[in-house]
């Protein structure tokens, strides 16, 4: 059988963001096989929390912005929001090299 579960942590802080990956990590050595976890802060295979607290803030800056541009547009069609996408994506872009 195969079983998908998502579990949001980016808004959290880094400790308990460590405390329940190192509980999955427990958990999975000893109760399961052919476990898999993707972590898009990259926590699950590096447990490095310098990186973690990079990734994190470097994920809820896209977010925050995504939902800056997001709130102000309106959207008539496909193409519009594909254009929108493409605009996001270059200033998005610009934003990050700035920092």
């Amino acid at each position: 059988m195969v079983y998908q579960v998502s579990v949001n942590l980016q808004d959290e802080d880094t400790g308990l963001y460590i405390n329940v990956l190192e509980l999955i990590r427990y958990l999975s050595e000893k109760y399961l096989t052919d476990f898999e976890l993707n972590d898009d802060c990259e926590y699950w295979n590096t447990r490095n929390p310098e990186k973690l607290t990079g990734k994190l803030k470097e994920i809820n800056m896209f977010m925050d912005t995504f939902k800056d541009f997001l709130s102000t547009e309106n959207f008539n069609n496909p193409v519009e929001f594909i254009k929108f996408l493409q605009h996001f994506s270059r200033q998005f872009r610009h934003r990050s090299e700035e920092e």
